[in-house]
């Protein structure tokens, strides 16, 4: 499968990202499907426009995020993947709102303990002007943090796999104050 966004490690001045496990496509009902192996006509079909649509600007977005709270186990990956596809939803994004997501663990800087938790790829495939994309990836990773009760979420965009910018978003909940761009 040829994914235009990089999906490896991940390090900013706030932490580190290790994928463990395997890497999932999610698509637009929520169901969750095992890459490259799925069997599931949906499955096929999302990695299809996945390896065949890679045309454009060629924008993803990665989104950190945790399944602890105040450092307890709280959240599993299925609530993350109900949560992504109910922003989208209700964004009124077009079907192709198919996503990959892993599980991982996280190790924030200065704390000893790593955290479990997983990583979200969105690709664009519409197209969408970048500044556009943006927004739309910081209101999500803003309503994650909200709803999952999450310290932070940090944001990833892409381009071409290329990395652009990174954002945390973080407590408290003002969308645009509460963002710090840490490239």
């Amino acid at each position: 499968m040829i994914v235009p966004a990089h999906t490896g490690p991940f390090r900013c001045k706030h932490g580190t990202f290790e994928p463990r496990g395997k890497l999932y496509i999610v698509d637009d009902r929520g169901g969750k499907h095992a890459t490259p192996e799925a069997r599931e006509a949906s499955a096929q079909a999302a990695v299809a426009r996945v390896s065949t649509d890679v045309t454009g600007q060629g924008l993803s977005a990665r989104l950190f995020v945790g399944l602890y709270v105040r450092g307890k186990p709280v959240w599993h990956v299925q609530e993350v993947i109900d949560e992504v596809v109910k922003y989208r939803t209700s964004m009124m994004e077009s079907a192709d709102s198919s996503f990959l997501l892993q599980r991982g663990v996280f190790t924030e800087d200065g704390r000893a303990q790593a955290e479990d938790s997983v990583q979200v790829v969105l690709i664009d495939l519409a197209d969408t002007p970048q500044a556009e994309w943006e927004r739309q990836m910081k209101g999500l990773a803003e309503d994650l943090r909200e709803k999952l009760r999450q310290q932070s979420v940090i944001l990833e965009i892409q381009k071409k796999g290329i990395q652009q910018s990174v954002w945390w978003v973080h407590e408290p909940g003002a969308v645009w104050p509460g963002m710090e761009n840490v490239e």
